[in-house]
């Protein structure tokens, strides 16, 4: 959406490309083969076949939007990965063994070779920093935020009767966001304290 004469090309799997694709002259998809899904061919394909198609196209900046979980070890040009955190190093069991040692020991290692680190908060920032030993002024926090040509309030009324509907929650409700993962989200302390919470205060809402 900036003017300029810069072109992009964005890597995107064919049923992703509505999502990904800016609506710009300026940007056009390479697709990938859906085959590559799987975690341990798509990370081959990240070691292996991106640098070679960077090389390529002849790139002038590469951008990894989710450089906490695949990277290439080197690329053929300057290179820029958003982190969105590093929990996997923090919470223990939160994922199986192996890949909790590809967390640990490879992607700090990973991340050092990037020109320069976003991350979505100051919490990331400073784990980022201590996790991989960057200097501070290579990480930049870039705060997430909502597309409100896409996402703006509806009819409170009309909302109200799709959730009582799907979720069965008539009533007021607290809606909570998350897959569920443990013991990474941490859903048994949420209950806890939304429980507790109801005990002390008679609050009328569900948790959802």
């Amino acid at each position: 959406a900036q003017p300029g004469d810069e072109r992009y090309e964005v890597v995107t799997y064919a049923d992703e490309r509505g999502v990904f694709l800016p609506h710009s002259p300026r940007a056009q998809a390479l697709e990938r083969p859906a085959w590559l899904r799987p975690p341990l061919r798509n990370l081959v394909w990240h070691q292996a076949a991106l640098p070679w198609l960077c090389h390529r196209r002849a790139w002038d900046l590469l951008f990894l939007p989710a450089a906490n979980r695949r990277l290439p070890w080197r690329a053929p040009c300057p290179t820029v990965g958003t982190v969105h955190d590093l929990a996997g190093a923090r919470v223990a069991g939160k994922y199986d063994p192996a890949r909790q040692l590809y967390i640990r020991r490879v992607l700090p290692r990973l991340i050092r070779g990037l020109d320069h680190v976003l991350t979505v908060s100051e919490a990331s920032r400073q784990d980022i920093v201590e996790l991989t030993g960057l200097a501070p002024e290579r990480v930049t926090v870039t705060p997430l935020a909502a597309d409100l040509t896409r996402f703006t309030p509806g009819d409170r009324g009309q909302a109200r009767e799709r959730v009582a509907k799907r979720l069965g929650a008539p009533g007021p409700f607290l809606l909570y966001l998350s897959r569920i993962e443990h013991p990474g989200k941490n859903h048994v302390a949420l209950i806890r304290a939304f429980d507790a919470m109801k005990a002390r205060t008679g609050l009328p809402h569900h948790l959802v």
